[in-house]
């Protein structure tokens, strides 16, 4: 049995280390732009976008002309044509021509169209990259839990340690010793609710980032910080210094 154990113990170390290699770095700069560069939902709407700009120039310009040819034959028995006066070809050339108003307005109408079409992308995109933000701000508020819970832990095993210590030699009480545990299995239970809202966190990530699989991200260490620029003041006016009608000039 103990020779058995060893693999077991070796594969179960090999699967969780392969586990923690295929999480990232949770970037977000890096995945906004891999969200506006690959997202399946965002590429659709561009391209509708694109081919909605394309109709108005398609409405200005005059319909497609048709060509169609047409035999008539006299009889079923034999063909005809050139021996009867009833068999003939008709060769017909058909071009619409609807007013230059009504394509323009055509024109103008599929212009507003194509319009609202960009800013529904733009809006869809909009709200993608804030569906990321959020999800992003919930996997650091989760990290940033568990750390504290973690150190609260180390505390807590420690105040255990020391209590029992003292239950043992006769200077405490195992009430003290009892209530501390008490806290722990609370805390642990806590951290177990955190984890479950960081994963949580990590699948709306992913889903918003536009991946598919089982997503994994690294611990966030620090929100991004953006900088705004102060605008800059206008120059002050100068002032002119005249002297004042009547009044004498000190000699210097």
């Amino acid at each position: 049995m103990r020779v058995l154990r060893c693999p077991l113990v070796v594969s179960i170390a090999l699967c969780a280390g392969a586990h923690v290699a295929a999480s990232e770095p949770a970037d977000l700069p890096s995945l906004l732009a891999e969200a506006e560069r690959a997202h399946p939902a965002l590429l659709a709407a561009r391209a509708r976008a694109d081919a909605a700009d394309a109709v108005p120039a398609q409405l200005q310009a005059l319909p497609d002309p048709r060509l169609s040819v047409a035999y008539t034959n006299d009889g079923l028995s034999s063909f005809t044509l050139g021996d009867s006066k009833f068999s003939n070809i008709a060769v017909r050339w058909d071009q619409d021509v609807p007013y230059r108003s009504v394509r323009e307005r055509a024109s103008e109408a599929a212009q507003a169209e194509a319009a609202a079409v960009r800013t529904a992308a733009a809006t869809q995109a909009a709200r993608l990259r804030a569906r990321i933000v959020a999800a992003f701000a919930d996997l650091w508020s989760a990290d940033a839990e568990s750390g504290i819970l973690e150190q609260g832990r180390s505390l807590l095993s420690a105040g255990i340690d020391a209590a029992r210590a003292r239950y043992e030699s006769g200077e405490g009480s195992q009430d003290a010793v009892l209530r501390a545990q008490i806290a722990l299995h609370r805390l642990e239970l806590e951290i177990v609710d955190v984890e479950r809202r960081r994963r949580a966190a990590e699948i709306a990530l992913a889903e918003a980032v536009g991946r598919e699989g089982d997503p994994s991200f690294d611990r966030v260490g620090a929100l991004p910080v953006t900088r705004r620029r102060r605008p800059r003041r206008p120059p002050a006016p100068r002032r002119s210094w005249r002297r004042a009608p009547g009044r004498p000039v000190r000699a210097r």
